[in-house]
Parts: structure tokens; sequence; C-alpha cells
């Protein structure tokens, strides 16, 4: 299996759109510290408004298909809801914190915390979207991994928006599509452990 996005893309039943996006996003995130806990964000553009993306992060069949967040109910509304990767693994939290569509989104992800925010962005040629995501979670040794994979799967999210997307590039299936490469520049791009 390839390190990188050059080599994963002769693995078989890539999703060769997916794989140009990857290569295209530049390695950028912002990483802070508030006491213990780590809040990672990462900016996209997005060629969909808000209204279109909106649905990509909130209902559950829309999410399967690019996210590891597979909720047990829409993330529309405030309350109690559980996620699951996938089927043979436990649930997880996925509370709703804060939902104003198609604006704001917070929710638990396990006991991490992800605040996606959509900002519309007019122009005389287009619409889209800038999508602003912060990932608050406590294991600083997880950094890279969390910035590697949101990478992934946000670049998977911009294919999702326009209908091209083939494949879902989550858990192991994000090997393939060059995470341990992606891993080891977002270390260095952020300074911590690429371990």
């Amino acid at each position: 299996m390839g390190s990188d996005t050059s080599s994963a893309a002769t693995v078989a039943g890539l999703d060769q759109e997916l794989v140009a996006g990857i290569a295209a996003q530049p390695v950028k995130a912002t990483l802070n510290h508030l006491g213990e806990l780590c809040i990672l964000s990462l900016v996209r553009q997005l060629d969909a408004p808000p209204e279109r993306v909106w649905p990509l992060l909130t209902q559950p069949q829309q999410l399967a298909l690019w996210s590891p967040i597979a909720p047990s109910r829409p993330l529309e509304s405030l309350g109690l809801a559980t996620s699951q990767e996938d089927p043979e693994q436990p649930p997880v939290l996925a509370d709703v914190l804060a939902a104003k569509a198609p604006q704001l989104l917070s929710h638990r992800w396990g006991q991490d915390t992800l605040r996606w925010e959509l900002t519309a962005q007019v122009s005389a040629q287009s619409s889209g979207t800038q999508l602003a995501l912060q990932h608050s979670f406590t294991d600083s040794d997880l950094v890279a991994s969390f910035a590697a994979g949101w990478h992934i799967c946000l670049a998977a999210l911009a294919l999702a928006v326009t209908g091209q997307l083939s494949d879902r590039p989550v858990g192991r299936r994000a090997l393939d599509y060059g995470w341990e490469k992606l891993h080891t520049q977002y270390a260095e791009h952020l300074g911590v452990p690429g371990e």
C-alpha cells in the first residue's frame, strides 16, 4: 500500500477524483491550545452554497458518503445522538450542542467536539461556501492523525457536494488515499510529534 497520493493513485478501486482533490488541497491547518484542550482548525472552500452543504453535515445518509460520523439521527436539532464509523464499532456520543441552519453546527464526536461554520461566498461568477472546522480534543498525540484524516474527508466532502464522490475514505480506507504521507506533513506543519 502506498504512503503518498501518487502511489495511491495506482491502487485498484480508488476514486481518482478524490485522489486529485486530496493532492490539490494544501497541507494547511492551525493548532491552538486552551489549557489541556487542543483546537485543530481547517478551512476549505466548497463549490456550493451553504444550503447545499448543510445536509452533508447533518443528514446520516449524506454523512455516510464522506465522513467518519454516521449518526443515529439527523444532526439538525439540539439533543442526544450517537454515531458509529462502521457497524462493527461501538457507538460514541454525537450530541448536538448548537445548530443554526445553514451556518453553524456543533456536536460531540465521542469525547471530542466538532464545530462547523459555513459562510456564503458569493461572486458574480459563482456562489460557494467557506467551511471552517474546529475539532477540539484533549489527546495531543492525535493532532497529526486528525489533521490528515480531516484533510482526506474534507476533499471527499468537496466531491460529495458536487455529486462526484464514489468512495468513502474513512478508517483503514484512508490509508489508500495517502493518510500516512499527510500525517507526516501535518506533523511537520503543526510542529507536533509525527509518531
